[in-house]
């Protein structure tokens, strides 16, 4: 469900028109990579490698000053 929310939302939430919106969908994308990379049942190195990238692009998108404002105001 979550995944077609995200691409039902792309239209609606752009870049443009709602920077916390797109910011968001960002967001729940590099989530639903980690969890599918999480539900794998073998991983290789080069699965492990493209995980941790992802990890890394969370990570970022968790520090952009503009998500604390969807929280905090």
């Amino acid at each position: 469900m979550n995944q077609v929310l995200i691409f039902a939302s792309v239209h609606v939430f752009t870049l443009a028109t709602s920077p916390c919106g797109f910011l968001l969908l960002k967001l729940m994308r590099s989530y639903l990579e980690l969890d599918m990379f999480a539900l794998l049942t073998v991983h290789t190195e080069d699965t492990l490698a493209e995980m941790k990238l992802e990890f890394r692009t969370f990570d970022t998108l968790l520090q952009v000053r503009q998500f604390s404002y969807l929280f905090y105001g």
